[in-house]
C-alpha cells in the first residue's frame, strides 16, 4: 500500500544516519580493513512516537527495514517500557540469516532526552526526562558547578539540558 511504502521509506531515511555509524564502527575496528559482502550494519532510531530500524550490506543497500509503534508509557517508568518493547519487536522481525550477519548496531534517539540507569544492571531507576522538558530551578545548580571548574557560560547551563535533568533527578527526584 502506498502508505506502507511512505512509512518504510521514512524508518530508511530516520535510521539512515545511525547505519552509517555501525557500518563505520565496524569498519574500523576490523583489523584486515576489508569488509565481506555478507556483512550486515544496523541502525536504529528511536523517535518521538515509534522506533524505527533499517539494515544495509557494504554496498549501503537496503537489506531490511521496520517501524514498531510505541505501547503505552509505564506509569512509574515512562516510555523506558514502551522503547523496550518496541526495540525486542523490531529484533524479533529480523530473519535469522539477517541477524547472524549483523557486524554493528548504532542508535540514534531524541537529542535530549535523558534516561537514567543502574550502571551496574542497566534497570531504569526514573522515568525518562524528554527532549523539552525543562528545569529552570536547576540552571542555578549547575551554574554554580560549572563556575567553579571555569568562568566561561556553556550549554550545560540551557534548563533542558541533560545536566539540569541530571541535577533534577538527584536533587528533586
Amino acid at each position: 500500500s502506498p502508505s506502507s511504502a511512505a512509512s518504510s521509506s521514512a524508518a530508511a531515511r530516520a535510521a539512515v544516519d545511525a547505519v552509517v555509524v555501525a557500518r563505520a564502527m565496524s569498519s574500523r575496528e576490523r583489523v584486515d580493513g576489508a569488509l565481506a559482502s555478507s556483512s550486515l550494519y544496523c541502525g536504529l532510531d528511536f523517535g518521538t512516537s515509534s522506533a524505527r530500524m533499517a539494515v544495509v550490506d557494504d554496498r549501503g543497500a537496503l537489506v531490511h527495514v521496520s517501524v514498531a509503534a510505541y505501547d503505552a508509557p509505564d506509569a512509574r517508568l515512562g516510555l523506558s517500557t514502551s522503547w523496550t518493547s518496541a526495540l525486542w519487536t523490531l529484533l524479533a522481525r529480523l530473519e535469522d540469516d539477517v541477524r547472524r550477519r549483523i557486524e554493528a548496531v548504532a542508535i540514534d534517539g531524541t537529542s535530549g532526552t535523558a534516561l537514567i540507569v543502574d550502571g551496574s544492571n542497566g534497570e531504569v531507576l526514573h522515568a525518562p526526562y524528554m527532549y523539552n522538558d525543562t528545569f529552570k530551578e536547576e540552571v542555578g545548580r549547575i551554574s554554580a558547578l560549572r563556575a567553579a571548574a571555569s568562568d566561561v557560560k556553556h550549554s550545560v547551563e540551557s534548563a533542558s539540558s541533560a545536566a539540569c535533568k541530571l541535577s533534577r533527578w538527584v536533587n528533586v527526584d
